[in-house]
């Protein structure tokens, strides 16, 4: 609010300055948290709890879809396809990481999404796509995603 009276009209009162310097700060931050994406975090917890998507990559990169296990979200997402080349998990690229690492960071705590970003050829044509998928306990998932 501005002072229509007192020392200078026009002026900003002490209180609204405070409520407005607030105000700018929660913008700021919102808008720095819409800029930066997610980093992944490599699940750490108990191996009891993990839960992956049920499928499985190619262990060097280009890392490749080539499994999909029926019980997995992977597969009843119905958009994965066998050869789609995994470019970014949960906003990471990891077009170039190790398999480990991948694992990792697609594995988590049961009913969490996970989102994974596919690259697709089709009749000399490249498309991509993303996918979110919650992680469960799949039968037969071992050591894969």
């Amino acid at each position: 609010e501005r002072l229509a009276k007192g020392p200078i009209a026009g002026e900003v009162c002490p209180s609204c300055k405070l409520k407005l310097a607030v105000a700018d700060e929660e913008k700021h931050r919102a808008r720095k948290m819409e800029i930066l994406p997610r980093t992944p975090t490599p699940y750490t917890g108990p191996a009891s709890e993990a839960a992956g998507v049920g499928m499985k990559i190619t262990d060097v990169p280009p890392h490749r879809a080539v499994e999909l296990l029926p019980s997995g979200t992977a597969f009843a997402s119905r958009k994965i396809q066998i050869g789609d080349l995994l470019v970014q998990v949960d906003g990471e690229d990891v077009s170039h990481k190790q398999i480990e690492y991948i694992r990792s960071i697609i594995r988590g705590p049961r009913n969490t999404e996970v989102r994974l970003k596919f690259a697709r050829t089709a009749a000399g044509r490249q498309s991509m796509y993303e996918v979110g998928l919650m992680r469960i306990t799949t039968e037969g998932s071992g050591e894969t995603p």
